[in-house]
């Protein structure tokens, strides 16, 4: 799995948008039904701005370091960019990996009993 960084103020933080991450999103904001998060577009400013703070202190907490801020400061160092990022690394780390080719098609010909039937189902 590929790790995804956010610069802020030069130093480079990761982000996990992991079960974690999430789990502490849901508790931070009351959620119980995971349909609530379908869409990263839904979410209001102070629900991005959660989404964001738990991602990099569980993806720093990966790395074995300690996130520093608070999710007040954090939201004083980001900008419209920088959300804009984030929801391009969440967008890419929640979408599901199918591998092109995993899915194979029903390729079976079909069998007509009665050899008339074949040129009406066509």
């Amino acid at each position: 799995m590929n790790k995804d960084f956010i610069v802020i103020n030069g130093i480079s933080y990761r982000v996990a948008v992991n079960w974690n991450a999430i789990s502490d999103y849901c508790v931070r904001k009351g959620i119980t039904d995971l349909a609530e998060l379908d869409s990263i577009a839904q979410f209001g400013p102070d629900d991005l701005l959660k989404m964001v703070y738990v991602c990099i202190v569980e993806g720093e907490r990966m790395e074995g370091r300690d996130f520093q801020m608070s999710e007040k400061d954090l939201g004083a160092e980001m900008n419209i960019v920088k959300m804009t990022e984030f929801t391009h690394i969440y967008t890419r780390q929640t979408s599901a990996q199918i591998p092109q080719g995993s899915i194979k098609k029903n390729t079976a010909k079909k069998k007509y009993r009665f050899k008339f039937l074949r040129w009406i189902t066509s």
